[in-house]
């Protein structure tokens, strides 16, 4: 493994735990605000919202390679229909990562 992947997962691994933390602190303000603690509310709409998000993802690449006239029978990209070959990298490129 290369010294580029390798800190690219320690930054990754990094930036996760710096966004539960912020999690954490909000929860920690309303219980001590409210003196009720509703961590199980806030985790389980994070894991709703990211499961949505990730649906999502799903869906609009599935539409973009329809669009395309993606034929998933064919192994690879070998042999793809004109359209594809046209439009797959602007697609690629103007789209947000």
């Amino acid at each position: 493994m290369c010294n580029t992947t390798k800190l690219k997962k320690r930054l990754d691994a990094n930036f996760s735990l710096l966004i539960w933390d912020a999690v954490n602190d909000p929860i920690d303000y309303m219980e001590w605000k409210t003196g009720a603690r509703s961590e199980g509310v806030v985790y389980s709409l994070l894991n709703f919202s990211s499961k949505f998000s990730d649906a999502a993802q799903v869906l609009i690449q599935g539409i973009i390679l329809n669009a395309l006239h993606f034929d998933r029978n064919l192994e690879g990209i070998a042999g793809q229909p004109a359209e594809f070959y046209t439009w797959q990298w602007p697609c690629l490129y103007t789209a947000p990562p």
